[in-house]
């Protein structure tokens, strides 16, 4: 069993009896907050997802589906989200570093923070 919990709190916002992530239908969940850092998340479901404010650092979301996603404030540092599809995904102040991996021909937005860590 998996529990998904917020990333502050520690609060278990979603039980799930499987062993892995990768895969997973998770669509049209709202999961705000999450911790999911350093999970691998390939190929999952993530469809219209509420992610706001989730932690997806060092997370692996190759092959992903997060069209539609709302990946605001979400903490994509390191993530690897190459494959993944992220049309129509909100991306508002989302955190990325060099080591963020995107899609083939995806360019995150530029924003004019300072240091290692900008936002998109």
């Amino acid at each position: 069993m998996i529990r998904i919990r917020h990333k502050n709190t520690g609060e278990i916002l979603l039980r799930l009896d499987v062993e892995r992530l990768d895969g997973i239908d998770l669509a049209g969940r709202s999961l705000a907050g999450a911790d999911f850092a350093g999970e691998r998340l390939a190929g999952a479901d993530l469809r219209g997802v509420d992610l706001t404010d989730a932690w997806l650092s060092g997370a692996d979301l190759r092959g992903a589906d997060l069209r539609e996603a709302n990946l605001s404030r979400v903490n994509l540092s390191g993530a690897n989200l190459q494959g993944a599809r992220l049309d129509g995904a909100c991306l508002d102040d989302a955190r990325f570093d060099a080591e963020t991996r995107w899609p083939d021909g995806f360019a995150p937005p530029v924003s004019e923070s300072a240091g290692s860590e900008r936002q998109a």
